[in-house]
């Protein structure tokens, strides 16, 4: 079973950060609150409440960040971001250092 903990706690550590840098379409953000919410159902049905109590901290935060998502700020449609490259925007930024 310690096996199985480690593994959870490196997944909630990688949604975590992804978390902290910020989302860059929706899509993502849907992803990494499904994952987590994956996680936080394993969680409780194996009893291991530390787990359980770290990844629903997790899924809150992943669900702040898919409900407040801004319309239309997807950054495959219509980046907020002006400095994605170009395949994704389509703007040379011709000021770049």
């Amino acid at each position: 079973m310690a096996d199985k903990d480690k593994r959870q706690n490196k997944k909630l550590d990688r949604i975590q950060g992804r978390l902290d840098r910020g989302m860059k379409s929706k899509r993502k953000a849907e992803r990494n609150l499904d994952r987590a919410e994956k996680i936080t159902h394993k969680a409780n049905k194996a009893g291991n409440f530390e787990t359980y109590n770290r990844a629903t901290t997790v899924a809150d935060q992943a669900l702040d960040q898919y409900a407040n998502f801004p319309e239309g700020a997807d950054a495959f449609n219509n980046p907020i971001n002006k400095t994605a490259p170009f395949y994704k925007t389509g703007n040379i930024n011709y000021n770049k250092k």
